[in-house]
C-alpha cells in the first residue's frame, strides 16, 4: 500500500497525541549556534556545545595549534535577535542579565556573541573588555538586573583576534599558575600528597591538615578536593586567615576569580600572616583582578614587581629565576652568571627569613646553572684534548687528559649534590620543587651522556652500547616519575620539558619514531604557550637536528681533522670571532697570557687566507715556521715567518716574513694576475 506525503500530513495533523511546538526563540537559538560554527575556521577552533547544563554559558570555543587540540578556551554565551536595533551612533547593544555577567567574569574567558537573523550577522564583545568599560565609567552595574552591552562586527579579521587572545591570555594564566605553583609558602609538610591523605571527614584533622599543607595541595593539583574538604571544617575555623587564603588560592586555581578576589580582600584587610604568605596572597588578587578585567597586563606585572622590590628575598627569588634561564640559553660557559647566581643562592641559604621551601628552590636553581655549565665544559674538553693530541707541540700524557679529568670529577660531584637536593625535597615534600629538581637531574644526565659520547667520539674510543643503554634507561626513569607530578599538578610548563628530555633520549637509543611522534605531540602546547626554548627543541628532534646529532657529527668530523689549519674560521667576521678562537688556543695549549697579540694576529692571518680562498683563488696557501710549536717554551713567542704559495702550480713568492697580506698581494701580482685556472672555493 503506497501512502502519498500530503495523506501523511493530514494524518499527523489529526494525530490525538500533541507534540512540542518549536517557537521562534528555539528556531534563533539553533540558527544562532549554526552560524556561528559556519565561520569558524575549522583548522583553528572547535565549539563544543555546552546547553545540557546550561547555567549561562552556552558552549566553549577551543582553539587548535597545528591540527591538535590545546584544551585552551573561551566560555560563549550566544544571544539571538530577530532584527537589528542600533543606536543613534549606529552601536548595536543588547540587554544581559546582571547574574549572567557576573557568572561570564567568574569564568577563564567570557566572550558574547549576539545573531541578528534579518541581517544573518554576528557580533561579540569580551566579558572582561565589558566590565573595563564600566570600570571607567564608574558604573554601578552590579545593583541593576541587566546591562546593555555594546558588540562589534565579528568577521575574518576579529575570529583572528578572538584566536589570538585566547592564546595569549591562556598563556598568561598559565604562566601566573606556575609561577603561584612554585611559590615557596611557608607550609610545613611531613605527609605524602595523594587522594587518600583527604579521606578523612572529622573537621578538627580536616582544619589541621589543611592548614598546615592546604597551600602545596592546591599547588598539587588538588584545588578541587581542598575545596571539598574546607565545606567539613567547624564554623569556628571559617574565620581562620590561613584557611581563608587557601580557600582563596583554590578557588583562583579552578577558576573562581570573584570568589578568590572577595576572600583574599577579606583576609588582607585584617591579617596577621607572615609576610612571604601576605604577598603571595596579594599575588593572586592581582592574577584575580587581571582575569576580571580590573586591570591590564601592563598594570599586572608592574605591581608584581613592585611586590617583589620590597622584600629582599623575594627580589633574590626573582633574580635567580632570572640568571638561571640566562645561563641555559647561553652556548657558552659564563662566569659572571655563574657568581651572581652562586652569591643570591648563599644569601637565601644564610638568612633566617627564608623557608625551607624557598632555600630548595635556591639549591634547585644553582644545581641547575652549575649543571649546564658541567655539561658544557665536558664538551669543550674534549675537543680540547682532541686537539691537543693531534698538535706537534708536545705535552705529556697526563697534561693532555688532566682538564678533562677534573671535570669528569665535577661532575660526580654535582651528581652527589644532585642525589642529596632530591632527598631533602622529598623530606620539605613540596611535589613541585621535587618534580624541579628530578627533571634538572634527568637534562643535566641527558647532557652529560652526549658530551661523554662526543668525547668518546672525538678521541676514538665510542662509549659501549651498553652503556648507553642503562644510562639511558635511568633517566628515563626520573623523567617518568617528574612528569606524574608536573601533570597532577597540571603543570603543562614541566610536562613538555620532560618529554622533550625523554625524546632525545629515545633518539639516542635508536628510536626515532617514538622520539619524533613524541615531539610531534608536545610541539602544539608549546607554540600554544609560547614556551620558546621548547618548540626549538621538538623541532630539532623532528628534523634529526638534535644537540645529541649535531654534536656527534661535529665529534666526527673533528676526529677526522689532521691539523689546526683544518679547523674551519671562514666564518669569523667580528672580534668576538677571533677573541674565541683566541681563547680556545690559549686555553688548550696553555700558552701565557702576555702571548695573546700573537695568537690573535695567527687567527687573524687564517681567517684572510679563508676569505682570499672563497673571493680570489681556492689555491693560494699560507705556510708558516712551525718551529715555534715544538716547544711550549716558544709557542707563538714571537710572530712566526710565513711564505704564500700557489699549491695547483707550485709558484713561490721568494720572500718570507710575518706581513701575509703583503705576500698574498706579491702572488697576484706575479702570478695571478694572467692566470686562467683561478677557482674560488665553496663559501
Amino acid at each position: 500500500m503506497t501512502l502519498h506525503f500530503s495523506k501523511v500530513c493530514f494524518l499527523m495533523t489529526q494525530n490525538s497525541n500533541p507534540l512540542p511546538q518549536s517557537d521562534r526563540n528555539s528556531q534563533l537559538e539553533r540558527l544562532s549556534i549554526l552560524k556561528f560554527q559556519s565561520v569558524l575556521p575549522t583548522d583553528k577552533f572547535v565549539f563544543r556545545d555546552e546547553r545540557v547544563t546550561d547555567a549561562g554559558v552556552d558552549g566553549s570555543l577551543e582553539i587548535l595549534v597545528d591540527g591538535q587540540y590545546t584544551n585552551m578556551r573561551a566560555q560563549v554565551q550566544l544571544k539571538s535577535t530577530e532584527s537589528k536595533k542600533a543606536r543613534e551612533d549606529g552601536v548595536v547593544t543588547y540587554p544581559i542579565k546582571t547574574s549572567n555577567f557576573n557568572y561570564l567574569l567568574n569564568g577563564p574567558l567570557g566572550l558574547y556573541v549576539l545573531y541578528i537573523s534579518e541581517t544573518d550577522e554576528l557580533l561579540y564583545e569580551w566579558a572582561t573588555d565589558e566590565n573595563r568599560r564600566r570600570i571607567a565609567l564608574n558604573s554601578e552595574w552590579q545593583e541593576q538586573d541587566s546591562i546593555s552591552i555594546p558588540l562589534r562586527s565579528l568577521n575574518d579579521t576579529s575570529l583572528l583576534d578572538i584566536y589570538e587572545r585566547i592564546s595569549s591570555e591562556a598563556r598568561l594564566r598559565r604562566e601566573i599558575l606556575e609561577a603561584l605553583a612554585h611559590a615557596p609558602t611557608n607550609d610545613q609538610i611531613s605527609v605524602t600528597i595523594s587522594p587518600e591523605t583527604l579521606e578523612t571527614d572529622n573537621s578538627v584533622e580536616v582544619e589541621n591538615l589543611l592548614g598546615s599543607v592546604g597551600m602545596t595541595m592546591v599547588s598539587a593539583g588538588y584545588a578541587e578536593m581542598v575545596l571539598e574538604k574546607l565545606k567539613l571544617i567547624s564554623p569556628s575555623a571559617t574565620s581562620n586567615e590561613r584557611l581563608k587564603s587557601i580557600s582563596a588560592y583554590a578557588h583562583y586555581s579552578t577558576g573562581r576569580y570573584q570568589t578568590a578576589l572577595g576572600e583574599t580582600a577579606s583576609v588582607l584587610m585584617n591579617s596577621s600572616l607572615e609576610e612571604q604568605d601576605s604577598i603571595f596572597l596579594q599575588r593572586i588578587r592581582l592574577a584575580c583582578k587581571l582575569n576580571l578585567g580590573l586591570i591590564d597586563t601592563v598594570q599586572y606585572f608592574q605591581e608584581v614587581n613592585d611586590l617583589t622590590s620590597e622584600d629582599e628575598l623575594l627580589n633574590a627569588e626573582v633574580s635567580l629565576q632570572r640568571l638561571v634561564i640566562s645561563a641555559r640559553s647561553q652556548d657558552t660557559q659564563n662566569t659572571e652568571i655563574l657568581d651572581e647566581v652562586l652569591e643570591i643562592t648563599n644569601r637565601i641559604l644564610s638568612s633566617e627569613r627564608a623557608s625551607d621551601g624557598l632555600k630548595i628552590c635556591a639549591r634547585v636553581k644553582f644545581l641547575e646553572a652549575t649543571g649546564f655549565d658541567v655539561a658544557k665544559k665536558l664538551s669543550i674538553e674534549a675537543i680540547k684534548l682532541s686537539a691537543r693530541q693531534r698538535s706537534k707541540v708536545y705535552s705529556s700524557p697526563v697534561e693532555q687528559i688532566s682538564d678533562v679529568t677534573k671535570v669528569f670529577d665535577e661532575l660526580h660531584e654535582w651528581i652527589e649534590q644532585i642525589d642529596t637536593l632530591t632527598q631533602d625535597a622529598l623530606d620539605v615534600g613540596h611535589p613541585i620543587f621535587i618534580a624541579d629538581v628530578l627533571a634538572t637531574k634527568a637534562f643535566i644526565k641527558l647532557m652529560a651522556l652526549i658530551a661523554g659520547m662526543s668525547f668518546g667520539e672525538i678521541n676514538n674510543f665510542p662509549m659501549q652500547q651498553s652503556s648507553i643503554q642503562d644510562e639511558s634507561l635511568s633517566i628515563l626513569e626520573v623523567c617518568d616519575i617528574s612528569q606524574k607530578i608536573y601533570q597532577q599538578s597540571e603543570m603543562i610548563e614541566g610536562d613538555v620539558r620532560v618529554q622533550l628530555i625523554m625524546a632525545q633520549v629515545f633518539e639516542i637509543m635508536g628510536q626515532l619514531k617514538a622520539a619524533k611522534n613524541l615531539a610531534q605531540g608536545v610541539v602544539g602546547k608549546a607554540k600554544l604557550l609560547g614556551y620558546q626554548r621548547h618548540i626549538e627543541t621538538a623541532s630539532e628532534v623532528i628534523s634529526g637536528e638534535t644537540l645529541y646529532s649535531k654534536q656527534l657529527t661535529a665529534a666526527r668530523e673533528l676526529h677526522s681533522q689532521t691539523s689546526k689549519e683544518d679547523v674551519d674560521i671562514s666564518g669569523f667576521s667580528d672580534e668576538e670571532d677571533i677573541k674565541g678562537f683566541s681563547d680556545f688556543m690559549m686555553e688548550t695549549y696553555r700558552i701565557p697570557e702576555e702571548r695573546r697579540a700573537y695568537v690573535m694576529i695567527d687567527a687573524l692571518c687564517l681567517r684572510d687566507l679563508a676569505k682570499e680562498q672563497t673571493c680570489w683563488c681556492k689555491y693560494v696557501e699560507i705556510k708558516q715556521d712551525l718551529t715555534h710549536t715544538f716547544s711550549p717554551q716558544t709557542l707563538y713567542a714571537k710572530d712566526p715567518n710565513r711564505q704564500v704559495i700557489c699549491s695547483k702550480f707550485q709558484y713561490i713568492v721568494d720572500n718570507q716574513s710575518p706581513e701575509w697580506i703583503e705576500l698574498i698581494q706579491e702572488l697576484k701580482d706575479s702570478y695571478c694576475s694572467t692566470c686562467s685556472d683561478r677557482e674560488v672555493a665553496e663559501s
